[in-house]
């Protein structure tokens, strides 16, 4: 294994973790929810082996008395079946396409790279030297109806509270 790929396999792990864990600090409307035993959805545009990490780390555990999937993101009705939606930088552009098609998306959406953002994700990984941190965008968590508790907020990086 070179050290370029270790690297982003410890940083696919990092994220994996990270994402995982958003889901312990966050509170969506009850009303997200069919019933009190359904699943926190985790949704991925990322690729299989991000999507097998998040299921393993995710894997017999629950949150809030509530059990967790991890799905992969193909679909529109995927993406609005989601409470938490990651995405990967290389998938942009096709969350871009699927977002277009979605009035008011009820899920937090971390999200990666550069354009993460202007995109309006609620949370945003930044690299910061050799350490992976993360940005709160405060407005967009609230637009989607979802709380991102003071706790995890005083972990970011940053929080950012305008538009």
């Amino acid at each position: 294994m070179t050290p370029a790929h270790a690297q982003a396999v410890g940083e696919q792990k990092l994220k994996s973790a990270f994402v995982y864990n958003f889901t312990k600090f966050v509170e969506w409307r009850a009303e997200r929810f069919a019933s009190a035993s359904d699943p926190i959805v985790i949704g991925l545009l990322a690729d299989e082996a991000m999507r097998e990490e998040v299921a393993a780390i995710s894997a017999n555990r629950q949150v809030n008395g509530r059990s967790l999937s991890v799905r992969r993101i193909e679909s529109l009705a995927d993406l609005q079946a989601a409470h938490v939606v990651y995405v990967d930088a290389a998938a942009q552009s096709r969350y871009a396409v699927l977002r277009k098609n979605v009035q008011e998306l009820e899920a937090l959406v971390v999200g990666d790279g550069g354009a993460c953002s202007s995109r309006g994700d609620a949370i945003c990984f930044v690299q910061q030297g050799d350490k992976l941190r993360f940005e709160i965008n405060a407005m967009s968590a609230e637009r989607a109806h979802v709380k991102i508790s003071a706790q995890l907020q005083k972990l970011a990086l940053a929080v950012h509270r305008g538009t």
